[in-house]
């Protein structure tokens, strides 16, 4: 049997209300499949089959990548095309994107999907202007594919087409956009704690960075869902399925933070999920954010090396008793404990001898003069973690006070850190000076 090629028209008739430098969001109208009509075609949209009245469109939340609809075009319903008709400007350039996935029930073995700009210069496709084509090959996930075109002399209107075809390819489509500038899909990103992450119990605050927007002038509103639980976690980006499990924990409306408190205690071995959807109010368009994970689980032990250290020599060597602070929430269990090491990291090592590498507070010798700086290496058997501190040693106990900062007395006229005889000898030794004017 000789196979037709599957098509399907998006040809939408939208007035342009808008005014000069009025920013429009979207020409498509219901480019979210959303509203759904009869005969299951969208509306707003107008439909066509050649060999029956096959509609496939799909209601869905759990695979739609936004909202709870999309349509599925297969090689067996090639008869099928949804259309409108877009008044355009001619010598403008127009986008033409749509989300696009691989459907599971597809066999094909280079999955592709078609999308074209067909330019006319009257309505019902009259005075043909031609036509631009892209075929990219889709995958398994919902992605943004895009082509864009410069509308030729002579036209007033276009039609977009999003087509499959070839044997066992199996599409779906959703979010249809055409406007004169790139959807802007920028999500808020940089998540702390990042996606993966395992954190201590007691976190109370999450963070992220907001999008920068279209218009300096107008900011960033983000809309904040968080759950404790998300079976699909991975497998559909955008999905609308997430907010059956979540809950909008957004302070209030308007809201442009960038981070926000922890509405619950978290337990320990648990996952939590979290999403920022960001309305850029410049162009009323609302991007849909990934979902993010955090394992409330085990956490580094906390470290303290202790305060740097000003010391001297004696009879060429001092001894240094290590400060350190060590803290720890026991996991895991086994072994429910954790290792210690020190070590010099900066320093001439051959200066120094330290007894007990693995203890807490060990005793530090130092033989020469210098700047010395040791590490202290937590390991629960699962995380690390470390802290520093540094060991400056001297030759006089002065040179050791000066160093650390401590103020000379001003009494103290020889700076040897002393006020004795020998200030008050050169202070005798200038007695009765005159450096007046009316000394001289």
């Amino acid at each position: 049997m000789k196979r037709q090629k599957i098509a399907m028209r998006v040809l939408c008739v939208v007035l342009l209300l808008c005014t000069a430098g009025t920013v429009q969001a979207n020409l498509i109208q219901n480019g979210g499949m959303e509203e759904r009509g009869g005969d299951d075609v969208p509306v707003g949209w107008g439909a066509w089959a050649s060999i029956g009245g096959i509609f496939p469109w799909q209601s869905d939340p759990a695979n739609a990548f936004e909202g709870s609809s999309y349509i599925e075009l297969q090689d067996v319903s090639w008869a099928v095309a949804y259309h409108h008709n877009i008044p355009v400007t001619a010598g403008t350039t127009y986008y033409f994107s749509a989300m696009i996935r691989k459907a599971p029930t597809s066999t094909a073995a280079t999955p592709s999907a078609e999308l074209k700009f067909e330019f006319y210069g009257g309505l019902d496709k009259a005075d043909p202007k031609g036509q631009i084509s892209v075929y990219p090959v889709v995958t398994d996930q919902w992605q943004e594919y895009t082509t864009e075109a410069v509308a030729p002399e002579g036209t007033n209107y276009i039609t977009t087409t999003l087509a499959t075809g070839g044997e066992g390819q199996v599409n779906w489509f959703d979010s249809v956009w055409i406007d004169t500038y790139l959807r802007n899909w920028t999500q808020a990103h940089s998540p702390d704690p990042a996606d993966g992450a395992k954190v201590p119990v007691n976190l109370d605050t999450l963070y992220w960075v907001n999008p920068d927007p279209n218009d300096p002038q107008q900011p960033i509103v983000c809309t904040v869902y968080f759950s404790d639980s998300y079976p699909e976690y991975g497998k559909y980006p955008g999905d609308p399925n997430f907010l059956n499990y979540a809950d909008d924990i957004t302070p209030e409306s308007g809201f442009t933070g960038q981070s926000i408190v922890i509405p619950t205690i978290l337990e320990f071995g648990r996952d939590y999920f979290w999403r920022i959807d960001c309305t850029d109010l410049s162009t009323d368009i609302t991007t849909i954010g990934l979902v993010w994970r955090f394992t409330a689980d085990n956490t580094p032990p906390e470290v303290d090396a202790g305060p740097d250290v000003f010391t001297w020599l004696t009879d060429g060597s001092v001894d240094v008793l290590m400060e350190a602070a060590i803290s720890d929430d026991g996991r895991p269990d086994p072994p429910g404990t954790y290792t210690l090491q020190w070590s010099v990291i900066q320093g001439d090592v051959e200066n120094v001898t330290i007894h007990g590498d693995d203890m807490e507070d060990p005793v530090v010798t130092i033989t020469a003069v210098g700047i010395y700086v040791l590490e202290l290496v937590a390991d629960d058997s699962e995380l690390l973690s470390s802290d520093t501190l540094t060991v400056h040693v001297l030759e006089t106990p002065c040179d050791a006070a000066k160093a650390a900062g401590v103020p000379l007395s001003q009494a103290d006229l020889n700076e040897d850190c002393h006020v004795d005889i020998l200030d008050l000898a050169e202070m005798a030794a200038e007695w009765l000076v005159c450096t007046s004017l009316d000394c001289l």
